[in-house]
């Protein structure tokens, strides 16, 4: 009796420490299951559990659907679900997800996985050719190791399975330094190699570490920069990769897909605790042409 209720114990203490990883500790290291040379790479989860629940009313937009911003934080795992549920109908072949690369790792600015991610619904494949486009321009580079603890793409890679199965992706991420010029670039080149039926997605979170009423201010001002495509402002705003939205908006700009459809929420809201002194807020976009 008293070794039933010892494994009891120990799997329950293992699913509450699995639980706090996800809502509380995202941005530390994760532990992957498959080494490199499988040339593969894991989403941050393979228990479908963790997911939430995936049968979510997919998020309105413009009628035709370019590109957007989602979080890559698993607490807000139902909003995520609905922004990717929304991306089901657009007949899309490749997203190109543009992140940060939160541990400053590898040897360059710009970094390409060649990659696919293994999820719990299959494999999700990676879009080498125009990965190899973007590493031939001689502005991004391939290295896999940074990948291996990235939650920028590995956060997404399983719901954008689960909803657009037969989607490939670019995962591209981006050291905090890269300043306007390098991501203005970076549109440039994904506008030239990008087919129609291609989504650019910013994996990108908003104010960090801050009170709910800082947050609201930040994030005010952050939305009419979005709204305005005020580049000379991006940098001046809270998020975690400024060059991924700055890239973002300039490829957008250029497909002249500027009618924008939002919601913006923060972690405090959704705790219902507003005197949390440590809240991330988050912003849900797409971006198109309704015409």
């Amino acid at each position: 009796m008293q070794k039933k209720w010892l494994i009891i114990l120990i799997a329950a203490g293992v699913m509450l420490g699995g639980l706090a990883l996800i809502f509380y500790g995202q941005d530390k290291s994760q532990k992957i299951e498959l080494s490199p040379s499988a040339e593969i790479h894991s989403a941050y989860s393979q228990i479908t559990e963790l997911y939430g629940n995936l049968d979510v009313e997919p998020q309105a937009g413009p009628a035709q659907k370019i590109g957007g911003i989602s979080s890559h934080h698993f607490f807000v795992s139902n909003k995520i679900a609905s922004f990717i549920a929304g991306l089901k109908s657009a007949g899309l072949a490749t997203i190109v997800i543009l992140g940060p690369n939160h541990f400053g790792a590898g040897s360059h600015d710009i970094l390409i996985s060649r990659f696919a991610y293994k999820t719990p619904w299959g494999t999700l494949e990676n879009d080498k050719n125009i990965g190899d486009r973007l590493i031939n321009s001689g502005l991004a580079f391939n290295e896999e190791t940074p990948f291996e603890r990235e939650h920028s793409i590995s956060a997404l890679a399983g719901f954008i399975k689960y909803y657009i199965p037969d989607v490939k992706i670019v995962p591209v991420i981006i050291k905090l330094g890269v300043k306007a010029p390098k991501a203005d670039e970076l549109a440039r080149i994904l506008n030239e190699i990008l087919p129609q039926n291609s989504f650019v997605l910013a994996s990108v979170d908003f104010s960090h570490h801050t009170t709910f009423s800082q947050a609201n201010e930040w994030d005010k001002k952050t939305a009419e920069v979005l709204k305005d495509f005020n580049f000379n402002q991006i940098y001046n705003c809270q998020m975690d990769s400024h060059a991924s939205i700055y890239a973002l908006l300039k490829y957008l700009e250029m497909r002249g897909a500027k009618d924008i459809s939002y919601f913006n929420l923060n972690s405090a809201q959704l705790m219902n605790n507003l005197d949390f002194q440590d809240v991330t807020s988050y912003f849900f976009a797409y971006f198109g042409k309704n015409n």
